[in-house]
């Protein structure tokens, strides 16, 4: 799957509104350059999918100071990932900020601040700011929780998993 035909795929899921799986095949995915804290995959009350592999590793260049999102999660409800690998080869730890953020939560507001069942299990990540983060500034309204991050290995981060403000 190349950028477009993962976000097509996880945009027909949600359309359906079915539970349903992304499968990625053993190989490499070259996401390319990203910069300008841009988002690659914003996807909004997505819920009941899994992102699967056996062996696929999704790689980007961050080519400036900045912390782009790879894949920004608004709002989900019992998604899993499972067996992928994420690097950033732009990834500089000298220089506070660059580098990509693999994976980011964010709550709901008012009766839907809390989500659940987010389970990221058997992934690895390399040379990123941040693997998992949840956070949503001080905004008290966007809480996350039910969180599972299983036998999963995170090497050359700022970060690692970070939870902020929950």
């Amino acid at each position: 799957l190349v950028p477009a035909a993962m976000g097509a795929a996880s945009s027909a899921l949600h359309t359906i509104n079915k539970p349903g799986t992304v499968w990625f095949p053993p190989g490499t995915y070259n996401i390319g350059n990203l910069s300008n804290q841009e988002i690659v995959y914003n996807i909004v009350d997505l819920s009941n999918i899994a992102f699967r592999s056996t062996a696929a590793s999704l790689v980007m260049n961050t080519t400036d100071v900045s912390s782009p999102l790879l894949f920004r999660f608004s709002n989900p409800e019992n998604i899993t990932f499972e067996g992928i690998r994420f690097q950033d080869t732009g990834t500089d730890l000298s220089v506070d900020w660059r580098g990509v953020q693999c994976i980011q939560l964010i709550g709901g507001t008012g009766a839907a601040a809390f989500y659940s069942g987010f389970t990221i299990r058997n992934c690895q990540a390399d040379s990123v700011v941040t693997f998992r983060h949840c956070g949503n500034g001080l905004n008290a309204d966007k809480r996350v929780r039910d969180i599972l991050v299983e036998n999963c290995v995170v090497r050359n981060s700022y970060y690692g998993v970070r939870t902020q403000n929950n």
